[in-house]
């Protein structure tokens, strides 16, 4: 079993109340589609292409969906704060959902 800490300002917009209300914790970077289905070859050619990221973010972006997808597992452990509190829950599954859409702000890795 592993902690995991998730940063749950993204662009300067926090998500703590949607990630506890919903259940999940996520990252952005939509336009890239389902990371279980592609190598991260194939993660670096989307990312390159949706996305005009300087090398040293690309390789930071690079090590979240490696962490998410394959590091942190079902039964591992997160915590997220906010201002006032810090919240532990426990990690299901990796999924993908762009059933509200791709644009830039939506959370699809989940």
């Amino acid at each position: 079993m592993n902690l995991f800490y998730i940063q749950s300002s993204i662009r300067g917009m926090s998500y703590v109340a949607s990630f506890l209300e919903d259940n999940f914790i996520g990252l952005t970077w939509p336009g890239t589609g389902n990371l279980e289905e592609m190598s991260p070859e194939e993660w670096n050619e989307r990312l390159r292409g949706h996305y005009k990221l300087e090398e040293t973010e690309l390789a930071g972006v690079m090590k979240d969906f490696d962490a998410f997808v394959h590091t942190m597992q079902d039964g591992d452990y997160v915590v997220i704060k906010d201002d006032e509190w810090a919240y532990v829950g426990d990690l299901g599954d990796y999924y993908y959902d762009d059933s509200l859409g791709i644009e830039e702000d939506f959370i699809c890795h989940r």
